[in-house]
């Protein structure tokens, strides 16, 4: 009896070790077919579109001045610096992963954790620069953009059309004078990309207050989206009134599937943007060249908050080399490993980490860029003073 128990066990041993050697192999098709079932099938009449938002309501707002939650957050070691200089205006990716909604409610449950996780890694970068005023608002589902449908951009139409309205309390409350930065990552990227096309482009008085637009993790070529919006990209780290993005890509990876919606689709010239320059700064050292940085250069990456302390842990310096490739990703090595592993898409994609892993060259980058635009709008922009 013990024996055969013993080769049973042996046996349950073998066939777990041959299936983790199976999914190691494996590993990027199993993410896409579980990547694949968030797609959203249902037509967007048949679900609900939620109530929108009253940004006149503090409660639809993620973060505000002096109610600024995980975004006010700094780094364990780090002092704390709160500038008041200018005002930051923050757009969230996509945090709905559920199948419910082709747009989500403001108070959708499931996004709460996330929330959290992505104002402390990636709004509270930039508060040095100033208060967080980052709105809540209607965003399309991870799934509406697996669908790829004529749905898909109603979604995205009306998330847009949520940020837009929140823009437009943001300006209020900040008065007619304070500098602002756009800062967005992913979908909130595309929308803040719309955002500086169809606002503050047009808009003398709005696009001499941008200090600059930080849309990460989202492609954007050169010629058709930038040249369309006839806002230039950031092309050294104390330039202002430009756009700056990257997406991160560990060396060996394969950003193809990225290449191919970039290709696939029109830029905002509603041209075809194959062929073109997909936009890269490098955030190290915040150029466009393809020189690599070096590891040393590298200020610190910031592991994701910590859920039983609510702390953000300190700052891993020199973690990697990092370089805009000729294709428009940028490229990282060593890939980091540990905790931003995690939700690491296939093709050693780090999608989720872009703004983590490059939290202290960000936060001192934009701290150095408002200072550059303050130095040169010395005496035609007063002090700013955001409303509490």
């Amino acid at each position: 009896m013990a024996r055969k128990f013993l080769i049973a066990i042996a046996a349950l041993i073998a066939v777990i070790v041959t299936m983790a050697i199976v999914l190691n192999i494996f590993w990027d098709e199993a993410q896409w077919y579980a990547i694949r079932q968030l797609k959203l099938e249902e037509p967007y009449d048949a679900l609900t579109v939620p109530t929108a938002p009253d940004y006149a309501r503090d409660d639809a707002w993620a973060a505000l001045p002096g109610h600024e939650g995980p975004a006010g957050l700094t780094p364990r070691g780090i002092e704390l610096q709160s500038g008041t200089d200018a005002a930051v205006f923050y757009i969230h990716p996509t945090t709905y992963l559920g199948k419910d909604y082709w747009n989500a409610p403001l108070d959708e449950p499931s996004t709460r954790g996330f929330m959290s996780m992505v104002l402390a890694g990636q709004a509270s970068a930039f508060r040095p620069a100033g208060p967080v005023y980052a709105p809540h608002y209607r965003q399309a589902a991870f799934g509406a953009f697996l669908a790829a449908n004529a749905d898909t951009a109603r979604a995205l139409s009306l998330a847009y059309q949520d940020v837009a309205a929140a823009f437009d309390e943001f300006l209020k409350r900040i008065g007619p004078d304070t500098p602002f930065l756009i800062v967005g990552h992913s979908q909130g990227a595309l929308h803040g990309l719309h955002l500086i096309a169809r606002r503050i482009a047009k808009d003398p008085a709005l696009r001499e207050r941008l200090v600059a637009g930080y849309l990460i993790g989202w492609p954007i070529s050169v010629e058709e989206d930038l040249g369309a919006i006839g806002i230039p990209p950031c092309r050294q780290a104390t330039e202002t009134g430009c756009i700056a993005t990257w997406q991160t890509f560990g060396e060996g990876g394969d950003p193809a599937p990225i290449r191919e919606i970039f290709e696939g689709t029109p830029g905002i010239s509603e041209r075809p943007r194959t062929g073109t320059t997909m936009l890269c700064v490098n955030p190290v050292t915040w150029r466009m060249d393809h020189a690599a940085s070096r590891r040393a250069d590298h200020l610190g990456a910031v592991a994701p908050l910590d859920a039983e302390t609510g702390e953000l842990p300190a700052p891993i310096p020199s973690l990697f080399a990092a370089r805009c490739g000729k294709d428009g990703f940028l490229w990282v090595a060593p890939p980091p490993e540990g905790p931003f592993a995690q939700f690491r898409f296939p093709g050693l994609n780090y999608h989720v980490w872009d703004v983590n892993l490059f939290y202290m060259d960000v936060r001192a980058n934009a701290q150095r860029r408002l200072s550059a635009f303050l130095a040169a709008h010395a005496g035609r922009v007063p002090a700013a003073a955001p409303a509490p």
